[in-house]
């Protein structure tokens, strides 16, 4: 997951701002919120549920992805706290990018739709 980010990604979430200089520390801060989401009973079931991208130029589109977050065991155990199928959508924001070297990937992103969704369901979840 972490290997599509270019180096100096930066993110805009919930009205911050982070840079994040390379893969390793990409890596890290993934395996970081993963763990989160793992350790509040979430679960980490992200399924793509739809995509849209919009080209800015020939080096460059902004992509709206659409992620269904599946709760393990449905209801089970985390009763109350998704919809009623078990889970809930949440759509986040990626800037593409080509590279004059032909590198691609993610070099910005927003993952507002992400964390409010689960905010509102779990409010001390980045405590």
């Amino acid at each position: 997951m972490s290997t599509f980010y270019l180096p100096n990604t930066t993110d805009f979430t919930l009205g911050g701002i982070t840079r994040i200089p390379d893969q390793d520390a990409f890596q890290q801060g993934t395996e970081f919120i993963l763990g989160k989401y793992n350790s509040s009973g979430i679960g980490t079931d992200f399924r793509l549920e739809k995509y849209k991208v919009d080209p800015i130029s020939e080096s460059s589109a902004i992509a709206w992805v659409t992620y269904r977050m599946v709760l393990p065991g449905g209801e089970g155990g985390r009763k109350g706290k998704g919809a009623a199928n078990g889970g809930w959508k949440f759509t986040n924001l990626y800037g593409f990018r080509v590279l004059p070297d032909g590198r691609k990937g993610w070099e910005w992103t927003n993952a507002d739709g992400e964390y409010t969704e689960v905010l509102r369901r779990y409010p001390g979840f980045l405590s």
